[in-house]
């Protein structure tokens, strides 16, 4: 495998494929991609259970919540208002 940089992670499999199998059981959660669920796992040390409370309450907080995540450019006249003000 070649890296683009220096520090090069590899990651196993095992962890992946019960979060996969268990995220095809679960109808309400959308399709992530593979790289989306390494970094739920990585953020979780691994952990399968952590991992699948995690991505539950990520998906729960934007259907609950999405305001919250809409609108998130940066440079949009609203954000920047914000993000002057301190």
């Amino acid at each position: 495998m070649i890296c683009p940089t220096q520090t090069c992670i590899v990651f196993t499999s095992e962890p992946r494929k019960g979060s996969v199998v268990w995220m095809n059981t679960q109808p309400h959660l959308p399709h992530i991609s593979d790289d989306f669920i390494y970094l739920f796992l990585h953020a979780n040390y691994y952990s399968i259970e952590k991992t699948k409370t995690c991505i539950e309450n990520y998906f729960t907080s934007r259907a609950s919540a999405p305001a919250i995540f809409a609108d998130r450019d940066p440079h949009s006249p609203r954000m920047q208002t914000i993000l002057h003000l301190g």
